[in-house]
């Protein structure tokens, strides 16, 4: 019972599920071992002590995880106890019906080998029906037999009794026909006769067949519902929505990235709005800076043109993260290299600034860069002497405004006399 409750939530998914074979048939041989009050040690067999044995199986496979099986076995038990002086044999056949549970496919469903080996168990009940003799090894002289006549000469009906099987197996798949099974099941019955000899109290008889068998999986179908995925066969519902959801999260990525990519583009283009903006402002300015830098022929040494009018009429604006030089910004640089060409006597103090992204050590790393790229289009551009410029950086520390960042990310030139 505590296997179907455990089970029952699997297979019932996979009911509806076509396209699988689901029926096989086997057939299995290997050696009967016994566990009784007559043997010649508690645990380890001797050679004498195994029988051979087989039989056929017929099996249903509800899902890739439960598998039912019936199963007919015939052989023979027989054992010697040389510290007694007896030994016993026993015929028998044995008919269970069984539950197999897959282990690997249960617990490791993701295993890349579930398509190829089938880890489980086996619990199941049947009935074994046996004649057994058991008998004084000096002279061999019966003891005692149970399904024959009185002096077991006679075969007679078999005694019958409860035979619950309990064990592991490994099977490997060869084909989309063939399966190989390696198994090795006890069996542990209800009675003390399995070798003729019964004691008041004594345990019951317990035997173990351990085989190797070959499954024939029967059908129109390619496929067995044995190796199938567990996923796709108990939860095609599941897989199903798995699969739209998969494909709609990527649909929404892939217009995500559609949409960033557009907004990149806007910023770009706001940035450039901005940038023009002011180029236009630092244009109408433009006279004005021509008119004060005709009087710096009479400036006296040592003197400072005004920082504040100067700064806003040539810096050099930049893109966030970044000290490469655009076209609109490099218009500055030769308007900045022509005022240096009309005013020898003048040097420049190259500032750079960054806005207050990042961290502090980096922007004053980056504010740097930029007014060294500005040094260097003058110098290997416009060919202005090294000696009449200066290279400056301030990081974040002296920002024009607090609410347009943009501006802040700028070269300033300071103009000074020699």
């Amino acid at each position: 019972m505590a296997l179907v409750l455990l089970v029952q939530p699997l297979f019932v998914q996979g009911q509806g599920n076509t396209g699988f074979n689901r029926f096989s048939l086997g057939i299995h041989g290997g050696v009967l071992t016994p566990f009784t009050d007559i043997e010649q040690r508690d645990y380890f067999r001797v050679l004498d002590e195994f029988s051979f044995a087989g039989g056929v199986n017929a099996e249903y496979h509800f899902t890739p995880v439960f598998t039912v099986r019936g199963s007919f076995l015939l052989g023979q038990l027989k054992a010697n106890d040389e510290t007694q002086n007896i030994h016993f044999n026993s015929e028998l056949w044995e008919a269970n019906v069984s539950g197999m549970l897959s282990f690997s496919k249960l617990l490791s469903p993701r295993w890349k080998r579930n398509d190829r080996i089938d880890i489980y168990g086996i619990l199941g009940a049947g009935v074994v029906a046996y004649r057994s003799k058991y008998f004084d090894s000096l002279n061999d002289e019966l003891i005692k037999s149970y399904g024959y006549s009185e002096d077991g000469s006679e075969k007679e009906k078999r005694e019958l009794d409860l035979a619950i099987p309990l064990g592991l197996g490994v099977r490997f798949y060869l084909s989309p026909r063939i399966d190989l099974a390696i198994e090795s099941v006890y069996r542990f019955t209800q009675t003390d006769k399995l070798d003729a000899l019964h004691r008041h109290f004594s345990r019951y008889d317990t035997y173990n067949y351990t085989n190797v068998g070959l499954i024939f999986k029967l059908g129109k179908n390619t496929r067995s519902m044995k190796w199938a995925s567990p996923s796709v066969v108990m939860y095609p519902g599941d897989v199903q929505r798995m699969e739209f959801i998969t494909e709609r999260i990527t649909e929404v990525d892939r217009r995500v990235d559609q949409i960033d990519q557009r907004m990149q583009q806007t910023t770009y283009d706001q940035d450039i709005a901005q940038l023009r903006q002011q180029i236009q402002g630092i244009d109408q300015k433009q006279n004005d800076l021509d008119a004060r830098m005709s009087s710096l022929a009479d400036a006296k040494p040592g003197t400072y043109i005004s920082e504040s009018s100067v700064t806003a009429l040539l810096s050099v604006y930049f893109r966030l993260n970044s000290s490469a030089i655009d076209n609109y910004n490099y218009e500055r640089i030769a308007s900045a290299a022509r005022f240096l060409n009309a005013n020898p006597d003048v040097s420049l103090e190259l500032v750079g600034h960054t806005d207050v992204t990042g961290p502090s050590a980096y922007n004053v790393s980056l504010s740097e860069r930029r007014a060294q790229a500005v040094f260097d289009a003058l110098v290997n551009d416009f060919k202005i002497a090294p000696e009449r410029l200066e290279v400056a950086f301030r990081g974040p520390n002296d920002p024009l405004s607090q609410q347009n960042l943009s501006i802040n990310r700028r070269v300033d030139f300071i103009i000074l006399n020699n």
